[in-house]
């Protein structure tokens, strides 16, 4: 950030879904609240991706979607880019296993 801090993307979910705190669902309130605070969507999901994977050491697997890396992926049908509200609207599909591409 301005003065070389870092933001992280840090949800506090369970691991077991509960009726009252949802997996996921903690992560989303953290990105609506930080946008909310003036944070751009795009800084956001760098936080939650590149940025967190830098900072606990693991780039060489995870944070982008690039040949020879894990991830999960997310179709949205909204620009998440522009709002985080894009993970709310609409039919989403999600891979449901982790690939190493």
């Amino acid at each position: 950030m301005r003065n070389g801090g870092h933001l992280v993307f840090g949800g506090d979910t369970p691991s077991a879904p509960t009726y009252a705190n949802p997996p996921g669902y903690n992560g989303f309130l953290e990105l609506m609240t930080v946008e909310a605070a003036g944070i751009p969507s795009r800084q956001l999901l760098t936080a939650a991706t590149m940025e967190a994977a830098g900072l606990f050491g693991l780039s060489r697997d995870y944070g982008t979607v690039e040949a020879g890396k894990i991830a999960d992926l997310l179709v949205l049908t909204a620009d998440s880019l522009t709002s985080v509200t894009a993970f709310d609207q609409g039919p989403r599909r999600s891979a449901s296993e982790p690939r190493r591409g």
